[in-house]
């Protein structure tokens, strides 16, 4: 048998692994603090505004970050797919990089440890 002392490349560290989720419940926390707007219809212009002047004729609570894929009023839920993708990616970078980040750092500190002989 052979002494192959390099580790394989998709190993992870006991560390980056916990900083991983706790990264990826940092993101489902974001994800489900809503941000309330209050709608005013405006029937000139058959639109609706985000104003605090006057009674709101509609509660929203959008839910998503970076962007909200999820708007809930009092009568229906509106689910947006585009900007659910663009948080999944989002997810996806920040894990990425909380990975590279831990195990760079974390090899780095390795490779300066002297080696122990057999």
């Amino acid at each position: 048998m052979s002494d192959n002392s390099k580790r394989p490349w998709f190993r992870f560290h006991l560390l980056t692994a916990m900083l991983m989720m706790f990264a990826a419940g940092g993101f489902v926390w974001a994800n489900t603090l809503p941000e309330s707007y209050d709608l005013i219809y405006d029937s000139k212009s058959d639109s609706y505004s985000i104003d605090s002047s006057e009674k709101p004729d509609y509660d929203v609570r959008c839910y998503g970050w970076p962007t909200s894929f999820l708007a809930i009023t009092e009568f229906d839920k509106t689910f947006l797919p585009k900007p659910f993708a663009l948080d999944l990616l989002a997810l996806a970078g920040g894990m990425a990089g909380v990975a590279f980040l831990s195990e760079s750092l974390l090899r780095r500190r390795d490779s300066r440890k002297p080696i122990a002989p057999h």
